[in-house]
């Protein structure tokens, strides 16, 4: 009896995690392609309640598992916003769910967002005919893979504002296929 009523708690604790996750990822990405921005309210919101989440579930090891999963996040995603790949919004909104979800799921979940998201923009590249920007995109990150020359692959791609798009999509995407393979 016992037994089902751990089990019981900590399904719903799961299911409730995923719902807000799954909620957040679906409002900025709403955002995002209606604003080109994922606001702050948003992003500090989803933040401060994956910490007040891991500290009800979990305790004190819930609030280190938070703030582990915020540094390991941001420290990786500085580089793609420091080159100009992310912006602020999505990198604070893929640390929130993180935070929200833990660092393991935070890890993965970034790997398949950049893949989703490499997609994402070729698909939308073709579908605007601006096949020469991605044949350009392609050259610069054979550049980067072969020859580790950061300023080759920068040079090859250019952002300007037709170029920018939504990754609130591709986050939103990536983090519900995340959540599948996880859960």
């Amino acid at each position: 009896m016992i037994n089902s009523n751990i089990t019981t708690i900590m399904f719903y604790e799961l299911e409730l995690k995923v719902i807000i996750c799954i909620g957040i990822v679906i409002a900025g990405a709403i955002i995002d392609i209606n604003t080109r921005k994922i606001p702050n309210n948003l992003t500090f919101s989803l933040v401060l309640t994956g910490l007040i989440y891991n500290v009800i579930y979990s305790g004190w090891l819930g609030l280190y598992e938070g703030f582990l999963s915020l540094i390991v996040t941001l420290g990786i995603l500085l580089v793609p916003y420091g080159l100009g790949m992310l912006g602020a919004g999505d990198v604070k909104l893929m640390v929130g769910i993180g935070v929200l979800m833990g660092y393991k799921f935070s890890l993965l979940n970034i790997f398949i967002v950049i893949i989703v998201g490499g997609a994402y923009s070729a698909f939308v590249l073709v579908r605007q005919r601006n096949i020469e920007y991605l044949i350009s995109i392609i050259k610069g990150l054979h550049i980067l893979l072969f020859t580790r020359a950061i300023k080759g692959f920068m040079e090859h791609i250019e952002v300007t504002s037709t170029t920018k798009l939504p990754y609130g999509v591709p986050i939103m995407l990536g983090t519900v296929l995340t959540i599948w393979y996880m859960y």
